[in-house]
């Protein structure tokens, strides 16, 4: 009579998705239209950091970050 060894399988192991970025707040040079809203000039706006390229890149918003939200 053969006999096999009954080894316990490892655990499933599932990639955990990755972190979303930390959102940048930005500060609008000048207005600009965002989530359907119209925004004045100085308004600050939080973006994924993307966005917040794209908006420097066409000069929307300050060419630096003012904070990264928690």
């Amino acid at each position: 009579m053969k006999t096999t060894s009954r080894t316990a399988k490892p655990a499933s192991r599932r990639k955990r998705p990755q972190a979303a970025p930390a959102l940048e707040r930005v500060h609008l040079v000048r207005e600009h239209e965002h989530l359907g809203e119209k925004l004045a000039a100085g308004t600050a706006i939080t973006v994924h950091p993307a966005i917040a390229t794209w908006l420097r890149a066409v000069g929307t918003v300050l060419p630096q970050t003012t904070t990264k939200k928690d």
